[in-house]
């Protein structure tokens, strides 16, 4: 099955990226950092293969966090591995340069887009330059110090709880919850800017204004469906929050919010419309009604009635959020270099008879 319907192949042609990055340490620190990292790569590979390279750098610290922490519990005192914060710099690093290295090759498209998790605007503080950057820190310090580390309290550790007008002020919470707040209001930050943003652009359109808002309802709605499903047999004493299977969870939701990504920039680089609903839901309001028939009905789960088998639900759900995204990424790559005559992972493109050649160099100057 397709996800782009026949009629609307043909807006794949007419996309152009407008992103918009008004960071000011990728604009001034990271970007020729970027411009020289992208010439060390050869024209012959395909941007999309240096997206691929920075996703395994990324599943590489992740199975080394299997391995390092099997039981998910991150045991006070210990050290992470160091070559987190290595692993999670380059993916940031290669994430930034596939675009560039489209541009070189000629290869730039909606393609592209799809593989590139479509960033069209960064604010001055965003996930994707600073957030990452500040994971990596974290990761450094962990590293060096150990978990416990974070367990410190911030006036503590910033030398800061005998000034009596701060400590007056400010509660002296732990590290991790205080990064937790900053990245609440770094994440509201964002959608403020964006939103900012898109008014600006509507206004002048004289589009609606208050209508992108509503786009937004999609990810609390997943979110509360999620945090729902922990709540069993009690928030608190969660089967899926205080076990072994927590990790498994967060991937499947993790998944869901991919395969919901994926289909909201499909709608936008193929001019749809907006994917308000994704079948994939269904997995998480299942699992939500279920874990709190206890105070729905009065009566016990169906499905989760035991540890065990709450277990062994988590996993299915893992493994069909996996198919389903396998299935929505394939798909779509079909899709797209079918119609476009463009390879996904080579520097190719099909001539009007049907021949491979090579693709040459973007007419674009900027790198």
């Amino acid at each position: 099955m397709g996800y782009i319907p026949h009629h609307a192949l043909k807006n794949l042609q007419n996309y152009k990226y407008h992103g918009v990055d008004r960071s000011l340490l990728s604009n001034y620190v990271l970007t020729p950092y970027w411009n020289w990292l992208v010439t060390l790569w050869p024209t012959w590979v395909a941007p999309n293969m240096i997206t691929l390279t920075g996703l395994s750098l990324v599943l590489i610290n992740f199975a080394t966090l299997l391995y390092y922490d099997p039981t998910h519990v991150a045991e006070k005192g210990g050290a992470g591995p160091p070559h987190w914060a290595a692993g999670l710099f380059m993916y940031q690093s290669l994430d930034a340069i596939d675009g560039k290295q489209a541009r070189r090759t000629g290869m730039a498209g909606p393609l592209g887009e799809m593989f590139d998790h479509g960033h069209l605007y960064l604010g001055h503080f965003s996930g994707p330059v600073e957030g990452i950057l500040l994971i990596v820190l974290i990761y450094i310090l962990t590293g060096i110090y150990g978990p416990s580390f974070w367990d410190q309290k911030i006036l503590t550790v910033t030398r800061l709880e005998d000034v009596e007008a701060i400590a007056s002020r400010i509660p002296n919470i732990p590290l991790n919850v205080a990064f937790m707040i900053f990245g609440a209001c770094g994440v509201a930050l964002n959608i403020i800017t964006s939103y900012i943003n898109v008014y600006t652009s509507h206004r002048a359109s004289g589009q609606a204004l208050f209508k992108p808002l509503l786009y937004l309802l999609p990810f609390p709605a997943s979110a509360i469906a999620q945090v729902l499903w922990m709540n069993h047999p009690k928030f608190s004493n969660s089967d899926i929050l205080h076990s072994q299977v927590f990790v498994p969870f967060l991937c499947a939701w993790g998944l869901l919010f991919a395969h919901q990504v994926g289909r909201i920039i499909l709608a936008h680089v193929a001019s749809q419309p907006f994917p308000w609903w994704d079948n994939m839901f269904i997995w998480s309001v299942l699992g939500a009604i279920d874990a709190n028939l206890p105070f729905l009905i009065g009566r016990p789960p169906l499905i989760q009635n035991s540890p065990e088998n709450t277990a062994k639900f988590v996993y299915l759900t893992l493994v069909v959020t996996f198919l389903s995204y396998a299935h929505f990424v394939v798909a779509v790559i079909n899709d797209i270099t079918n119609y476009l005559g463009i390879a996904c992972l080579t520097v190719r493109k099909r001539d009007a008879r049907g021949i491979w050649r090579r693709a040459g160099p973007s007419s674009e100057k900027k790198i």
